[in-house]
């Protein structure tokens, strides 16, 4: 958040020093050094998201292995009736047979429900990357125009506000971790049918793109 206050605040210095009569060369050079600034700025604010779908992955296995699995077992030994087929057997070899296929049975659900909800974070992940990845290179763009109107000092007073108005670094706007977390919590804690996960996902695409 600093990082992109101070940005932000060299950016609007610059654009208003295109205005001057006068462009010192100091300035072109500070200009220039935005480059390396940009980039590191995304590479902090790919990390955050890294360590936000981290812990969501650790909360989806924390609800798995705590909630939806016991409760799964319960309902699936249940329904199966897989005890009184064990019990119905006559060797136990016969009852081995039938620990087997219910284990695997059981096994085949949690993974595929497992996989599911991790496949719906990576899609998350993706594109909240991908909009961060979009930002910073707008960022880019403008900055390398930027620089290139230092170097020419010429009068671009027309330039100067459209530069202003490429510049979205509002970081909250950009990634709104709060309303991106109550959706999220959706696919962590995910008990519902795994067709509609999907929906779920698009949710947070309709967000970034600001729908």
């Amino acid at each position: 958040m600093i990082k992109n206050i101070h940005f932000t605040c060299l950016i609007v210095f610059f654009i208003m020093l295109i205005g001057c009569a006068h462009i010192p060369m100091e300035s072109v050079q500070l200009s220039e050094e935005l480059t390396s600034m940009i980039n590191s700025a995304q590479a902090s604010h790919l990390r955050l998201v890294d360590e936000y779908i981290a812990e969501r992955h650790r909360n989806t296995e924390r609800f798995m292995e705590e909630g939806w699995i016991p409760d799964f077992l319960n309902t699936f030994v249940e329904k199966s009736k897989v005890l009184e087929d064990i019990a119905g057997a006559d060797t136990y070899a016969a009852k081995a047979e039938k620990m087997l296929f219910f284990a695997q049975a059981a096994l085949k659900e949690i993974s595929k429900r497992r996989d599911s909800i991790i496949e719906a974070l990576d899609k998350v992940e993706l594109l909240m990357k991908d909009k961060i990845s979009a930002h910073y290179a707008d960022m880019l763009m403008v900055n390398q125009a930027l620089t290139a109107h230092l170097r020419s000092a010429a009068e671009v007073t027309s330039t100067r506000e459209e530069l202003l108005n490429q510049l979205k670094l509002d970081p909250k706007r950009l990634i709104p971790l709060d309303d991106i977390s109550s959706i999220v919590s959706k696919i962590t804690n995910y008990d519902g049918k795994l067709e509609d996960l999907p929906k779920i996902v698009g949710q947070v695409k309709n967000l970034l793109k600001g729908e």
